[in-house]
């Protein structure tokens, strides 16, 4: 009895895997800006504006927000961290000048890279609830706590 038992739990398990969405998918749809569960809403209103809920899925963007500020800081840590590096590394005739160029490109560098970092936090957050045996596509969304 106990054998079935356990043998129907790992078929069940296995079905389950078989439903997640790949770390490869996610990635690519973060990339695009696209929902992470159902690939085809859009994740943004306007460019920075986490949406409330994918109009296609219903998958609540805008509550898992507040998890992705760790990842957030770490991304702006580490293209601050390879700013500091070019400066050390290039050595301008002018040094003002240098220090302006440096400035421009690591503020633009991580103005322009947000959406994308948010979006991306966004799948890896849907990615790991996955993993713990969260979401997947044929359940319904319940709203966050």
């Amino acid at each position: 009895m106990s054998q079935q038992k356990n043998l129907l739990r790992r078929e069940n398990r296995e079905e389950e895997a078989l439903k997640r969405t790949s770390f490869r998918s996610l990635f690519l749809r973060s990339l695009h800006l696209q929902c992470p569960r159902c690939e085809e809403g859009r994740l943004f209103e306007g460019w920075n504006r986490v949406v409330v809920s994918c109009a296609k899925c219903g998958f609540e963007a805008r509550s898992r927000e507040g998890d992705c500020w760790f990842f957030m800081y770490m991304t702006t840590g580490f293209f601050t961290g390879l700013m500091i590096v070019a400066m050390f590394l290039v050595k301008p005739a002018n040094v003002l000048l240098g220090q302006i160029v440096v400035g421009a490109v690591g503020l633009s560098l991580i103005a322009l890279t947000l959406p994308f970092r948010k979006s991306f936090a966004l799948a890896l957050d849907f990615y790991l609830e996955q993993m713990r045996g969260g979401l997947f596509y044929d359940e319904e969304v319940s709203p966050r706590p």
